[in-house]
């Protein structure tokens, strides 16, 4: 059985993966163009694999109910299948807006279930 200082800090260590994740695929995003979209497509579904396990891993370790998040990263996932279509580059650069602001969401749905279980 674990104890209630192990539970925290597994949960907080889960928390600092998702965060960093999220971080990895927010700067892959800025930094793709159109022209070099296809290096980074297999990055971002990597990305967005790695963000749906940490919100699994999240919602077990730190005992919150994360539905309503998984719901907002299976909209980002549909989003960087989409990208990989896209070759105007004014599209390409809205559609990566549309996700860093996804991100974003994401990013603030855990912190602030992480932070409400505490009170």
């Amino acid at each position: 059985m674990t104890t209630d200082r192990q539970k925290v800090c597994k949960c907080g260590a889960n928390v600092a993966e998702f965060l960093s994740d999220i971080r990895i695929l927010e700067g892959n995003l800025k930094i793709a163009k159109v022209e070099n979209s296809s290096i980074y497509i297999p990055a971002f579904k990597s990305s967005v694999n790695s963000i749906f396990r940490g919100i699994n891993k999240i919602e077990d370790d730190c005992s919150i109910d994360a539905n309503q998040i998984k719901w907002s990263h299976a909209s980002l996932y549909d989003k960087v299948e989409k990208i990989e279509a896209i070759k105007d580059p004014k599209k390409f650069d809205e559609s990566r807006a549309d996700m860093i602001r996804d991100l974003d969401t994401l990013t603030y749905g855990v912190v602030q279930k992480v932070k409400d279980c505490s009170k």
